[in-house]
């Protein structure tokens, strides 16, 4: 009888927890705002342009990440979003790539996007996580079109 109470009790208590989390990230959506600047660039190819990614949200956890949104369209996996310019080329990203800021993974963070020698336009795209300690609870996204000009 004591092995399946504590056997409910553990299933109880995953339950419990699963949705506790889940709940913390339904409320934190609408409290949660995101921004990015400049909304709008134009550039030559070749060339690069800076951006700001910002958050708030009423957690103590908070990052952000930025990537290519056509690269990510095609690939998640190769979302031309890197660490280190030594890393970046454009060999595997046809849209252009983005180095993100020293800042990394604090807001408001700051990125640079390299221009491909392609003219088109593109979406440079922040996402800012929040949740408590290990638990992602939710994320938004805001993008900026980026027209690449001869």
């Amino acid at each position: 009888m004591q092995r399946n109470f504590l056997l409910l009790s553990a299933f109880s208590l995953a339950h419990l927890m699963a949705i506790f989390v889940t709940a913390c990230g339904i409320g934190i959506a609408s409290q949660v705002s995101v921004a990015i600047t400049p909304r709008q660039a134009t550039v030559a190819a070749g060339s690069s342009v800076d951006f700001r990614g910002d958050a708030t949200g009423p957690t103590t956890f908070l990052a952000g990440g930025w990537w290519v949104q056509e690269s990510y369209d095609r690939d998640p996996n190769k979302d031309c979003g890197f660490l280190a310019a030594k890393d970046a080329s454009f060999a595997n990203c046809p849209f252009g790539y983005v180095v993100i800021g020293s800042d990394y993974p604090h807001m408001p963070s700051h990125a640079t996007y390299f221009a491909p020698p392609t003219p088109g336009t593109y979406h440079v795209t922040f996402e800012a996580w929040w949740g408590a300690e290990l638990f992602v609870t939710t994320s938004k996204t805001a993008s900026a079109a980026v027209t690449v000009t001869p």
